[in-house]
């Protein structure tokens, strides 16, 4: 599962009380050996060593590897061209904004309606 935060150290706490919450309701535990946050690659290591105190997670940063596979590669990749065509045009700072804005907010729609949803149910035996 990918849960998205801001980074302030509330938001972190009032997550790591919902996981708490979640296992305490459902039985199962998580596993902090598989499971980490990532975070962009400019953030500092004492900020990252902070969020890991806080959350009890270690850190990690793009690309990840689940199964040995990349994620998120050919994303991070259409980004990344996407912004190197931009740099050719004569566009304001303000409209590079927003053409970064339209092409992020539309990646995720895109993948999400490709991909089959995963839903289940748990019966008792």
């Amino acid at each position: 599962m990918l849960f998205f935060l801001n980074g302030k150290k509330k938001s972190i706490l009032n997550f790591c009380k919902l996981l708490k919450e979640y296992e305490e309701f459902s039985g199962q535990l998580i596993n902090r050996d598989k499971s980490y946050f990532v975070v962009s690659s400019k953030m500092t290591r004492q900020r990252t060593d902070l969020i890991s105190a806080w959350s009890n997670f270690e850190g990690q940063s793009l690309p990840i590897k689940y199964l040995g596979i990349p994620l998120f590669e050919d994303l991070v990749e259409r980004i990344s061209s996407r912004i190197q065509n931009w740099k050719c045009k004569l566009l304001s700072f303000g409209g590079k904004i927003t053409l970064i804005k339209s092409v992020l907010s539309s990646m995720p729609i895109h993948i999400l309606s490709v991909t089959p949803p995963i839903c289940g149910s748990r019966h008792s035996a």
